[in-house]
């Protein structure tokens, strides 16, 4: 694109589940310096709006530190009217490092001198969850986890709750949530309606809503099973559990099933056999235009929870050098309260 006497080049774009990452490279036509210059758009933030969870943006700013070059001369931060969102991220920031300097932070000062710079910002506070406790660090993030994690009250399951949908729910306490649930769209007949029990769940580089978090099909949900697969077009489906009865594939899909995980075992017998299984998706992905994927095992929130926050932790760590387990567990959570119920420290 041309603007006046710059010439500005999209280098490359990385799209994820929370913000995209583009480099762009400006040329100045006359004369033939260039620039390049790193883009982080974060998109899960509308206009007049407060964000749902404060966790994403956390990990942004991280994500921002880590990948920007050192010494930088200035950041530009924008959003629509440079203010609101703008001041929040800046206070943020800012805080972040006074507290790391400092171990206190003063966010009425900070918000009092910048808007002495014509800013306006919105106020946020930050709370510590790095408590010390005798037990190990491990234990103590998937305890606070479950602290933090809440319980969809009976409006946000409704649906699952209806009379006619609780046959198909293998575990009438795994159920979910509305706002994250796939709607079935293609019509069978009137004994069938737009339920199934699954759920919407992010990658970490991949869009929004890559996968879809479901439970091992029912007698009775097997055709919602496939309805599923052909409305959401999905070209993988990662089974988790065993083979419990004999099945037909009536579409063509790539279907992979994890061995070696006992149904009767909280741990799969062979790790390596379930990284295999993540590397398998991963060469597939890369091979093909791949738009999304259905995971499942019995209950359709336990290993179906694990491959999909391994899955997601594996391409944090390529993308930024880094993986937190708690936050990733915690974006999961919010689509589905009861992803990964369990720890097992081996």
């Amino acid at each position: 694109m041309i603007y006046g006497e710059f010439l500005v080049k999209c280098q490359k774009l990385e799209e994820h589940s929370k913000y995209d990452q583009r480099i762009f490279t400006v040329f100045l036509k006359h004369g033939g310096e260039s620039r390049t210059v790193k883009h982080f758009h974060f998109t899960d933030w509308s206009d007049m709006k407060i964000p749902e969870f404060l966790d994403p943006i956390l990990d942004f700013l991280e994500i921002v530190k880590n990948t920007s070059q050192k010494n930088v001369p200035n950041t530009i931060v924008h959003c629509s009217a440079g203010v609101g969102r703008t001041g929040t991220y800046i206070t943020l920031d800012a805080m972040l490092d006074m507290a790391q300097a400092e171990g206190k932070v003063n966010v009425y000062k900070f918000v009092t001198e910048m808007r002495q710079r014509r800013f306006i910002v919105e106020l946020a506070s930050l709370k510590d969850t790095n408590k010390k406790t005798n037990e190990t660090f491990l234990t103590e993030q998937f305890k606070k986890l479950e602290e933090t994690s809440t319980t969809p009250s009976s409006s946000n399951v409704s649906e699952a709750k209806k009379m006619e949908n609780r046959s198909r729910n293998r575990f009438s306490t795994i159920l979910p949530v509305e706002e994250h649930r796939p709607f079935l769209m293609t019509n069978v007949g009137e004994n069938y309606n737009n339920y199934i029990n699954a759920s919407f769940l992010n990658g970490y580089k991949k869009k929004r809503d890559f996968f879809i978090a479901t439970q091992m099909p029912l007698k009775n949900t097997i055709l919602d099973f496939w309805r599923l697969v052909w409305d959401y077009e999905c070209s993988v489906i990662i089974m988790l559990n065993e083979l419990d009865d004999k099945s037909q594939n009536i579409r063509t899909v790539m279907q992979m099933q994890c061995l070696g995980w006992p149904n009767n075992e909280t741990v799969a017998n062979s790790p390596e056999l379930l990284l295999h299984c993540v590397h398998q998706l991963s060469q597939w992905c890369k091979e093909s235009a791949i738009d999304r994927v259905l995971v499942h095992c019995m209950d359709g929130v336990g290993r179906t929870g694990v491959f999909c926050g391994l899955v997601a932790a594996l391409d944090q760590a390529q993308a930024v050098n880094e993986v937190d387990i708690f936050q990733l567990i915690s974006n999961m959570r919010s689509a589905q309260p009861l992803m990964i119920q369990n720890l097992v420290c081996t």
